[in-house]
């Protein structure tokens, strides 16, 4: 049976996942990927108890109206500005599906969430990219602005994705930067902030979109809620976008267990305040250490529990793998070819011992 020309799209062309999903060889510690390794609040574990086995046999609510509740509650908005999702990927998977025909513009600001580009590859778009520069640690500066208004004047790219904090290297985009850019198109602006809790700050780009009904910001449970085993992820967006994502959402893409817990964290700031003040006491820790070691190179300035780094003099995903740590691998991602970079994860504070510990080898044996 022949596939669709979708089909074939995707995987004579298919992009590389820079993050393994299994480990397949024993004895490595997986820094690779990007849960928040916390532990679950009381109310949390709670909830899990109470779990009925009429929730486990009957099909889930297709309307999520309770989660979409909560949901509105914590964020000030309307239940009719949100949609649901099996995690943010399938989000970032419907977008365009529901709003992008084959041949389309879409514009990245890389290094990015590769999953944006290959949401939009499936359906056959025009990649267009932006590369921010190491030398400004891919800070997204007045440079970049112009750049991307540029390339919006040029092609008008029918999305343009932003993924602040960046899931690649941690970094934020000003909330002044992202309005200037909303203020270049009337295109659909999507802003990921799946990573947004874990900063210092409450500045969320939901604030723009009463003058801006083009906008969509992608948010999660899976990082400083700790969920991401369960899988929910939502959008936030003008009622007229909300109602087309729904209308392609499938009738229960978000579980029973799913909708209870997320309704059960998605009011608990104390919680989330907490997970995001460890995960900024081990950054400073682990990220002062790591710059007292000459060669090695922090890429950006990050304000989550991921992080940017190469060795001027190595090959470090190789000699990582040799001390037994698995980094995700971004040697060949989009705006940072042959650089040298991988990523790593904050993880427990005995993991992130584990690391500096071996950091410090492969710093010691090569001075």
């Amino acid at each position: 049976m022949k596939p669709n020309s979708f089909f074939h799209q995707v995987f004579s062309n298919q992009p590389k996942s820079f993050v393994k999903t299994s480990v397949g060889e024993t004895g490595l510690v997986n820094f690779s990927s990007g849960e928040v390794d916390q532990p679950l609040a009381r109310n949390v574990l709670k909830a899990v108890r109470q779990i009925t086995e009429q929730e486990l046999m009957n099909y889930p609510d297709p309307d999520c109206r309770r989660l979409k509740q909560a949901i509105a509650a914590r964020f000030g908005i309307s239940e009719n500005m949100i949609a649901v999702g099996n995690g943010s990927d399938e989000i970032i998977e419907n977008i365009p599906r529901v709003f992008l025909d084959p041949g389309e513009p879409c514009l990245f600001i890389v290094p990015t969430f590769f999953r944006f580009i290959e949401s939009c590859r499936k359906m056959k778009a025009k990649i267009i990219t932006v590369a921010t520069q190491e030398k400004n640690r891919f800070q997204f500066n007045l440079q970049a602005l112009s750049a991307v208004e540029r390339k919006i004047k040029l092609i008008d790219p029918k999305i343009i994705w932003i993924d602040s904090p960046n899931s690649v290297h941690g970094g934020v985009v000003p909330p002044a930067m992202i309005e200037k850019l909303l203020g270049f198109t009337e295109k659909i602006v999507v802003v990921d902030e799946v990573h947004h809790e874990l900063t210092d700050s409450d500045d969320s780009a939901i604030k723009f979109l009463p003058r801006h009904r083009n906008l969509i910001i992608v948010k999660s449970f899976s990082k400083a809620f700790g969920l991401a085993g369960l899988r929910v992820g939502f959008a936030v967006a003008d009622r007229k976008i909300i109602e087309k994502l729904e209308r392609w959402r499938p009738l229960f893409s978000v579980n029973s267990v799913g909708q209870r817990l997320a309704t059960t964290v998605a009011g608990d700031k104390l919680t989330v305040g907490r997970v995001a003040g460890n995960v900024k006491k081990q950054r400073q820790r682990l990220l002062s250490a790591i710059n007292t070691m000459s060669d090695f190179m922090i890429g950006a300035e990050s304000q989550t529990h991921l992080f940017l780094l190469k060795h001027e003099k190595l090959d470090l995903f190789a000699v990582l793998k040799q001390h037994g740590i698995l980094a995700a691998d971004f040697r060949n991602a989009p705006g940072l070819k042959g650089l040298g970079y991988v990523r790593l994860n904050i993880k427990t504070p005995s993991n992130s011992r584990l690391l500096l510990k071996h950091l410090r080898r492969i710093y010691n044996d090569n001075q």
